[in-house]
């Protein structure tokens, strides 16, 4: 399995379409055979950050029975507020890490843009036994 710590891409600004950072994220995803997510963090800002091929591994933080997850970016240390959405190199459908990564976030959904699937995505929440969004 190739699983990877993040690794800093670039930054996305609050004017930019989503249509087109998809496409800029599944292209990167095509080139790199890695997977690709946009980031909240809780200062606001919103990082492109690439993993590898099978997934992104998060660094994660236990802080007054809180578990939480953190990333290290231009030399900072932050905490991750929401995964927006990520791509997948080819159609898998969210994995076990996925909706882990939403459960840890006490996030409700994500989505995920794989290569050769879905062209609107596909969301999916933390509990595996319900249909996906």
């Amino acid at each position: 399995m190739d699983i990877r710590p993040p690794a800093f891409v670039r930054w996305v600004g609050e004017a930019e379409l989503l249509e087109s950072l998809i496409n800029e994220a599944k292209a990167r995803t095509w080139v790199a055979e890695a997977e690709h997510a946009v980031l909240t963090l809780v200062t606001g800002e919103r990082p492109m950050v690439m993993g590898g091929r099978d997934g992104i591994r998060f660094d994660v933080e236990q802080e007054a029975g809180d578990r939480m997850i953190m990333l290290e970016v231009e030399g900072r240390r932050v905490r991750v507020d929401r995964i927006e959405w990520h791509t997948h190199p080819r159609v898998t459908g969210p994995s076990d890490g996925d909706r882990e990564a939403v459960i840890l976030l006490k996030q409700s959904v994500s989505r995920i843009y794989e290569l050769g699937g879905d062209r609107d995505g596909t969301s999916f929440g933390p509990d595996k036994s319900q249909p996906d969004a």
